[in-house]
């Protein structure tokens, strides 16, 4: 597959080897992502939650969406005690910035002194909130870990207006002011912006931050999620079987059995059953793949067979084959993990799973985005019909001011009212599906090496 430079992959590796240290998902742990719309739509929390399931079955870790659209670090503040703090998270994950930084003052490389000010004023304002909302999780005796804002595309050649200065030097003076107070507190930290910049000046056709040049696609979520599993030391191991057909004998089962290995003129048979599952070869895991050695990172599932005569062997599970590899190859390792083995398939149902968990917890999200406008205007979310009449004279108010977004937020007031009778209905819904992603477990199943005539 087609990978970055060296150079580029050098400077990805140094920024990410540059990150504090992030302790890995422990057992049953409680993490909330607190953060704003990239957060809200962040499947990168699901790939997370995914990989966990897969790759650790039985951890019972939960991972929480704490994001909401619009928000800001200063908005956070108010929202904290009623959304987040709930979560009761063991660890709170937080980025802010993409709204904090004031985006239309960076339409220029050289602003006028009104926009030189209103930078100024915004990033200021945001180191302030970022300092204060960290207090408010440290309060509880809860870890911190900031992540660094994912950049602005201001190197694609999309349509429409490009503030042609927002990622640098606007939200790099956000992220490295996330590493400054990460240092100082000694808060874990995840580097998103660096590496996800490079991305973007390497591949700008690509259009990786979608028609807005904010919010990241999917492919942008799984190098999000990889970081992270990087940052926290995961190494993409999956299980590792070393055979030795000269020797006829297992040299190495690591976390998998090897049972029933067998020898023939033609090859060899065995019952293999892994402890783990790899992760999905999902459209946008084979994009990435591309961008980022997503599979170095995620998906290292390698049956290694020495000592076999020379030439060309077919591999198959249950009869089917798999792909037909030299000596040499098998010598060096084949990576299972990028195959269609029983394991890749029970995988790939449990990322449908994860999708329709998304879905269902981004739904569920409506309410708190909501729920932060009714408060912002003086409502009272305990009340439900004031709560409907404050989003009835808020709807109003926008429309007075020409607000373009209004045809967005009108759909969002009315969700809220068809969703919130059913609060408790989606809260089951997204336990059960939670159950369902919680229990993909591996099966044993039978591998063959056929030599080809």
């Amino acid at each position: 597959m087609t990978k970055f430079l060296p150079s580029l992959l050098m400077a990805i590796s140094l920024s990410l080897f540059a990150q504090s240290p992030v302790a890995p998902i422990a057992d049953g742990e409680r993490i909330v992502f607190f953060g704003d719309s990239i957060t809200h739509g962040g499947r990168f929390i699901y790939y997370l939650q995914l990989f966990q399931e897969l790759r650790h079955p039985g951890s019972n870790a939960l991972l929480l969406n704490a994001g909401v659209s619009g928000d800001s670090a200063g908005g956070a503040l108010s929202r904290w005690a009623w959304d987040p703090k709930p979560m009761n998270g063991d660890r709170y994950f937080v980025m802010f910035g993409m709204n904090d930084v004031g985006r239309d003052a960076y339409s220029t490389t050289e602003p006028a002194e009104k926009d030189a000010k209103r930078r100024k004023d915004c990033f200021d304002s945001h180191v302030r909130n970022m300092r204060k909302l960290t207090g408010l999780i440290q309060e509880l005796g809860k870890p911190v870990v900031l992540m660094t804002t994912t950049p602005y595309d201001q190197y694609s050649d999309q349509p429409g207006e490009n503030l042609v200065s927002c990622n640098e030097p606007g939200l790099a003076n956000i992220a490295q002011a996330a590493r400054d107070l990460a240092a100082e507190k000694d808060f874990g930290l995840v580097e998103f912006h660096k590496p996800c910049t490079a991305i973007l000046k390497a591949h700008p056709e690509l259009h990786l931050c979608g028609g807005d040049r904010i919010h990241p696609k999917e492919i942008g979520h799984l190098v999000m999620a990889s970081i992270i599993l990087q940052s926290m030391g995961e190494k993409g191991f999956v299980a590792a079987v070393t055979l030795d057909a000269a020797g006829k004998k297992v040299i190495r089962n690591a976390n998998a059995y090897v049972k029933n290995l067998k020898f023939q003129d033609n090859g060899l048979s065995f019952t293999y059953e892994p402890k783990a599952l790899p992760f999905p070869l999902l459209p946008e895991y084979l994009e990435a793949d591309k961008l980022l050695d997503i599979s170095a990172i995620l998906n290292q599932e390698i049956l290694t067979v020495k000592g076999l005569e020379a030439g060309e062997y077919i591999l198959k599970t249950g009869g089917a084959a798999l792909g037909t590899f030299t000596a040499d190859d098998f010598a060096q390792g084949v990576n299972l993990a990028l195959l269609d083995t029983p394991s890749q398939k029970i995988a790939q149902e449990a990322g449908k799973i994860m999708y329709k968990l998304q879905g269902k917890d981004s739904t569920l999200r409506q309410l708190p985005f909501m729920e932060m406008y009714i408060n912002w205007e003086g409502g009272n979310v305990k009340d439900e019909q004031n709560s409907y009449d404050t989003l009835d004279k808020w709807v109003e108010k926008l429309v007075r001011e020409k607000n373009r977004y209004l045809d967005y937020f009108r759909s969002c007031a009315e969700d809220y009212k068809k969703l919130r009778p059913q609060l408790q209905k989606l809260q089951a819904e997204v336990e059960d599906v939670r159950r369902e992603l919680a229990a993909f477990r591996s099966v044993p199943f039978e591998i063959t090496l056929e030599k080809v005539n």
